[in-house]
């Protein structure tokens, strides 16, 4: 059997120009995920596989086709296939869709917390198909990109501060606009509530039992878990310290003989 050192070098030369162009295509891929940030990894891999399709293409061109040849080939093939994956994978091209116009909407990015529905978790991937989510308790959702791209979805971290709140209610026999002014010095003096913008309290109705108030301050996004515990307890400790009652559920029994 005679070695064939034309077909050898052609081999040669074919493999190293489709490995050089799909390694290229890598590193660039690399490149994007690095630098324009981590919601690019669709993008990356978009480039990664353009990568591997050229270089396939300069290979079978080095193997001595014409690439008049290979891209009719090409051609041929890829309307076979995108036939075949439209009868196939009609589902999976609509979310292929769906996360370029993720992407493109820019309403969130990796790293970013959302709600989707009764869904809360930082969002770790926007890929082909679909957002994974970790959620606070460390598990991990998927969501098709389709699914997404029709649901109203909040964004927690869009902005660098967010508003909390919780209500409270003082004695019917209490004045509420003291209560009112004890709840402001209070959150005023707690590094973790700004003061600009500044805290609202405001008395909210008639309960029950008690006279309403809800309580209203604005925080940093990093301090949401503590300052949304820290609210609550500022709010009890500063009230029972001036004073006030925290009045308890209670019924009242009238007896008429």
């Amino acid at each position: 059997m005679s070695f064939d050192k034309e077909l050898a070098l052609r081999v040669l030369l074919a493999l190293g120009t489709g490995g050089g162009i799909a390694i290229a295509g890598w590193l660039l891929a690399r490149l994007i995920r690095k630098h324009i940030g981590a919601s690019a990894l669709l993008y990356s891999r978009t480039v990664f596989i353009l990568g591997l399709v050229i270089g396939v293409f300069f290979a079978v061109m080095s193997l001595g086709f014409s690439w008049r040849g290979a891209l009719a080939t090409a051609g041929v093939t890829g309307t076979v296939l995108a036939l075949l994956i439209t009868f196939v994978a009609q589902t999976s091209i609509s979310n292929f869709i769906s996360g370029y116009f993720l992407l493109l909407d820019k309403s969130f990015k990796e790293g970013d917390v959302i709600e989707m529905g009764d869904t809360v978790g930082i969002v770790t991937e926007i890929g082909f198909l679909s957002v994974k989510l970790r959620t606070f308790d460390n598990i991990m959702v998927r969501i098709p990109n389709t699914e997404v791209l029709n649901a109203t979805v909040k964004n927690l971290t869009a902005n660098q501060i967010r508003r909390i709140e919780t209500m409270v209610g003082v004695s019917y026999k209490s004045d509420p606009e003291k209560a009112i002014r004890v709840i402001k010095e209070a959150l005023a003096l707690d590094p973790l509530f700004l003061a600009n913008p500044e805290p609202v309290v405001i008395a909210k109705g008639f309960g029950e039992h008690s006279v309403n108030i809800r309580v209203m301050a604005w925080i940093d996004n990093e301090d949401f878990f503590e300052a949304s515990s820290r609210l609550i307890t500022l709010v009890k400790e500063a009230l029972e310290a001036a004073g006030f009652e925290i009045p308890l559920p209670q019924v009242v029994v009238r007896r008429e003989d």
